[in-house]
């Protein structure tokens, strides 16, 4: 797996961790919290079903929620027990607590 490869997985991984545990459920405040792009965050979930996890998007364009119904065959307890690697790997920035 290349580097820029490896790096876009743990974006989605932390992406679809801070939209499971809700501390992020909209795409400003996963901005916020990663320090990534906008359009970054918007391809980074809508490629998560590439890798089975299931986001269901809920409200307008402007004002869309976001929440988790499936992590499919990634394991969350994995994600959550790594997440401070998950985070370095990223390249994300974290403000608070994670």
């Amino acid at each position: 797996m290349s580097s820029r490869t490896k790096e876009a997985h743990y974006k989605r991984m932390y992406i679809a961790y801070l939209i499971s545990t809700g501390r992020a459920d909209t795409q400003a405040k996963i901005i916020e919290v990663t320090g990534l792009g906008q359009r970054t965050v918007y391809t980074c979930i809508e490629s998560l079903s590439d890798y089975g996890i299931e986001v269901l998007k809920q409200g307008s364009v402007r004002n869309q929620s976001y929440s988790l119904v499936s992590w499919g065959l990634t394991d969350p307890k994995q994600i959550s027990l790594q997440i401070k690697e998950v985070i370095k790997h990223a390249g994300c920035t974290t403000l608070g607590k994670y």
